[in-house]
């Protein structure tokens, strides 16, 4: 008689019995199966049966635990954590902004931190993170490159697959904002990060394809439109591509993208 595999204690009742059939969920079924099933998983659907030898028992219990991972994550709101340094204030004008953004997108905790108060504890926490840091000389502030050397270092690789994305405030326009939005982005791949960049245009000739940069302080909508557009853009992404509710992707969105 098959067993019905609905969780870790079937299975280790499933492993006494190597070659006994296991009639997997649907959702198992969904994901891809590993070449290793061979001859067992071709030309079968959802719901049917295929024999599982032992050696596959642990790649099945693998599979539990991702859609176990995937219900947990799909019940709980998307976190956001907005972290950043500002040395005039302007980029704290920013994160604030930011904050705001995601904080719209239904079902999502923000927290929003400097540098100075930042743990790596606010990194485990998140799902995506949006990094800010002033342009300094062209580039991202020491204080900023200091906590991801130092405060995130001992979470090397474990925060691969998190979301990440950036923003700047510079001394001018052309100061080199997007250089320090493409630098931090760089660092947050060299940790693992996906990072992605935002096609919107947020008013007229004004967009923020490799993350917002302001000269000096958010000075007019646009300028506040673009540092909330990229806080709500990467809600969005962590409620589709980490919450799995594929309605608030951008795609799916009402407010205007390409005004």
């Amino acid at each position: 008689m098959p067993w019905t595999v609905s969780s870790r204690a079937d299975l280790g009742r499933a492993g006494a019995a190597p070659d006994r059939e296991i009639r997997l969920p649907a959702a198992l079924d969904l994901l891809p199966k590993p070449a290793a099933l061979g001859r067992f998983a071709e030309c079968h659907h959802l719901r049917r049966q295929f024999t599982v030898p032992r050696q596959l028992h642990d790649d099945v219990e693998r599979r539990a635990a991702i859609i176990a991972g995937m219900e947990d994550n799909a019940s709980r709101p998307a976190r956001v954590l907005v972290l950043y340094h500002s040395q005039d204030g302007h980029t704290k004008m920013m994160a604030d902004l930011v904050a705001q953004g995601a904080g719209s997108v239904p079902l999502t905790e923000v927290r929003l931190k400097n540098v100075a108060e930042a743990t790596a504890d606010d990194l485990l926490w998140c799902d995506g993170v949006a990094a800010g840091s002033p342009t300094h000389m062209g580039t991202i502030a020491w204080e900023m490159k200091r906590w991801w050397d130092e405060t995130a270092r001992p979470l090397w690789p474990k925060i691969e697959g998190k979301l990440g994305c950036a923003f700047s405030s510079s001394g001018g326009l052309a100061g080199g904002g997007e250089l320090t939005c493409l630098t931090l982005l760089i660092v947050l791949m060299n940790y693992g990060l996906l990072v992605f960049g935002v096609p919107d245009y947020v008013a007229p000739g004004q967009t923020l394809h490799y993350g917002p940069i302001c000269a000096g302080r958010p000075r007019n909508e646009g300028d506040r439109e673009a540092c909330r557009r990229l806080g709500r853009r990467l809600a969005e992404w962590v409620q589709v591509l980490i919450c799995h509710r594929p309605e608030h992707a951008p795609q799916n969105a009402a407010y205007v993208r390409f005004p």
